[in-house]
This record gives structure tokens, C-alpha cells and sequence, in this order.
């Protein structure tokens, strides 16, 4: 246990624990820990591209072990959609103290600053959080934080809306699977209750949402997998909810076959997020060889404004898709085409690494 901690703060390269051959004074028996430091900075570095978004540019510098206490600083930014419009920059930095109040107890402090895509508008933020992540089993995990957001949504011919809200987001996550990276038997739930107090114009309510996988292995090369998505936003009408709580539809992440985010509502007078999501999604997934696999899906989605329902406001997309094992995950290639409700753009492709979900 004491070794797994030692791991988990992300500062040494090699942890080992070593008994002594005999017992000590008081049947007690010590233990030597060697520890093989990690270089104590570290940058990386990312890029992207995307036929419909154009080139995103990503970079960070860590320091590990700040004070002498396995602390890790990390400030990133990223540039996105170059050459396209708008630009989307983002920068932020990130304090992770391991071992607060409790060994399995870490702290973060966080800010973050920035220009991002909601739907078809943008919206400029800027947010300062605190929050407490406790460990308590090897597969039940919980955080509790404090955060103070501002966001400012242009509507385009210099109109805009502001949105200023202090929050409390509460998550618990359950994680059975018997393999991260690619999942043969287990289950995998995760829900956040946030409570927001809002100011001015914004108003005050609660974002819920819930994450819950399965999956069933059928003999050896056989896998079926399900996933069913959902969240609500409770207490504030959707144009007093802060644009970045109200939810989407479309993607690598919801509903493949369709862009990202193509499905919102236009109840506001221009295409938004809703204040209410359901989604699901299948695969079967089968073992060509020890590299290859296959795997054919099936994803919907569904986005409301609960105060203004409309019909007919789900869309569906399936298709099919290559895995190359690696020792990182494997390398996922799925192309996807809309198959019902709202209409879409025609054929998708995703290349990532990971099972989708």
C-alpha cells in the first residue's frame, strides 16, 4: 500500500520496499525504501489535426516535486483551430499537493483562462477552483472542490451574455473493470453532482450527470460493451445556465456518425447546448489476432431544453472500426455514418487511442 501511494505521486522512476531478514526490538520489523527520483522538470508537447476543426498546437512544462513534498506544478496552453475560425487558445495552470490530511488524500489548485468553441458561438472564460480527491479503495475514488467561473458568450455583432457562478462539484467514481486500457468483464460508473450559486443574470441551481459501462466477455476473443450517458441540469432555465454546463451531442465521445457537438437546440434564438442529455452506445468487439481486433456500434443521443421541449431531437450513428494492440492501448481507427433522427453530415472518421469507451 505504501508503495502504491509512493507511485501514484507521479515524482519517482522506481519504488521498491525491502523487509529486513530479522524482527527488531518489540516484534517489530523494518523496511528499506529505495526510491529512483524522476527528473524533476519535464515539457511535452502535442499536435492535431481535424478536416472540420484544422490544427490544434499543445504544449506544457512540469515540475515535479516542487518543495521537497512530491508537489507537481504544471502549466499548459493550447492553440486551437488554426487556420480555421475562431481561434481557440487556452492556458492554465495546475498545483497537485499529494497527501493532504490523509496519505490518500490530494489537493489541487487550479486556474484556467481561455477561448473555446459552444456549438456554433464562442465563449470566453476564466475559472480559479480548489478541490480535495480521496482514494477510498483501490476502485471506489471521491473529490469534493470549490470553483468560481466567469464566462462571456458572443452571439456575434458585438452581443454577448455573462455568466459568473461559484460551484461545488461532488464526484464518486466506481471502477471494476478488469483492464483500463481495454476492458474484457466489469463495470465502470462515475457521477458528478455540481450545486452552482449564480450572480447577476446567471441563476442558481445543480448540474447532474452519470457515466455507467459494462462489459461481458464472451470465451476468448468476444467482447460486448454498453454505455449509457445522462445528465440534467436542475433549478435555472436553459438561458440562465452557464453555457459550458449545458450539454451536446455528437463526436467521438457521444455519438459517432455525426460532427462534434452538431446536436443542440436553437429555443434561445441561436443553436445551444440543452439542459438535458441521454445517450447510449454498443459495440461488439472480436479478436482477429493477438494485434487486430474489429468492432462494429451503434451510439445515440438526445438533447432537450426541458422548458421548451421539441420533437424529434435525437440522432443516431453506427459503423464500424480497426484495433491494433499496443503497449500503450490500442490504436482505434472507426468510421461512422448517421443512421436516424436529425441528419447528418455524412461518413466520420476517428483515430484515437483506447477502446471508445
Amino acid at each position: 500500500k505504501v508503495a502504491d501511494r509512493l507511485r501514484r505521486t507521479g515524482v519517482f522512476q522506481a519504488v521498491s520496499l525491502a523487509e529486513a531478514e530479522t524482527l527488531g526490538p518489540g516484534d517489530t520489523l523494518d523496511v528499506t525504501a529505495t526510491l529512483a527520483d524522476l527528473p524533476p522538470r519535464r515539457i511535452g508537447g502535442g499536435l492535431e489535426f481535424s478536416s472540420s476543426e484544422g490544427l490544434t498546437l499543445s504544449g506544457f512544462w512540469m515540475h515535479r516535486n516542487l518543495w521537497g513534498g512530491a508537489e507537481r506544478l504544471r502549466i499548459e496552453g493550447k492553440i486551437a483551430r488554426i487556420g480555421g475560425s475562431p481561434l481557440g487558445l487556452e492556458l492554465g495552470a495546475t498545483l497537485d499537493r499529494p497527501a493532504t490530511f490523509t496519505p490518500d488524500t490530494d489537493l489541487t489548485l487550479s486556474a484556467k483562462v481561455g477561448r473555446l468553441q459552444a456549438g456554433d458561438l464562442t465563449l470566453d472564460v476564466g475559472r480559479l477552483g480548489a478541490g480535495l480527491a480521496h482514494r477510498f479503495t483501490d476502485r471506489l475514488t471521491g473529490s469534493a472542490g470549490l470553483e468560481f467561473s466567469y464566462a462571456r458568450l458572443n452571439l456575434g455583432g458585438g452581443a454577448s451574455v455573462d455568466f459568473q457562478h461559484l460551484s461545488m462539484p461532488l464526484a464518486l467514481t466506481w471502477d471494476a473493470r478488469d483492464d483500463k486500457l481495454d476492458p474484457r468483464r466489469g463495470f465502470y460508473l462515475s457521477g458528478e453532482a455540481r450545486p452552482f450559486l449564480g450572480f447577476d443574470a446567471t441563476g442558481s441551481g445543480a448540474r447532474l450527470s452519470l457515466d455507467a459501462r459494462a462489459y461481458r466477455g464472451l470465451g476468448e476473443r468476444f467482447v460486448l460493451a454498453g454505455r449509457l450517458q445522462g445528465g440534467v441540469v436542475l433549478g435555472a432555465g436553459l438561458a440562465e445556465t452557464p453555457a459550458q454546463y449545458r450539454f451536446y451531442s455528437g463526436g467521438g465521445g457521444t455519438v459517432r456518425g455525426h460532427a462534434f457537438q452538431s446536436l443542440g437546440v436553437d429555443t434561445l434564438g441561436y443553436r445551444s447546448g440543452g439542459n438535458l442529455f441521454l445517450g447510449a452506445s454498443v459495440e461488439a468487439r472480436v479478436k482477429i489476432t493477438d494485434k487486430i481486433g474489429a468492432v462494429a456500434f451503434y451510439d445515440m443521443g438526445l438533447i432537450e431544453d426541458i422548458g421548451a421541449p421539441v420533437g424529434n431531437n435525437w440522432h443516431g450513428g453506427a459503423g464500424l472500426g480497426l484495433r491494433y494492440a499496443t503497449g500503450i492501448g490500442a490504436i482505434r481507427l472507426d468510421v461512422g455514418l448517421p443512421v436516424g433522427g436529425r441528419p447528418g453530415s455524412g461518413l466520420q472518421l476517428y483515430i484515437g487511442i483506447g477502446q471508445a469507451f
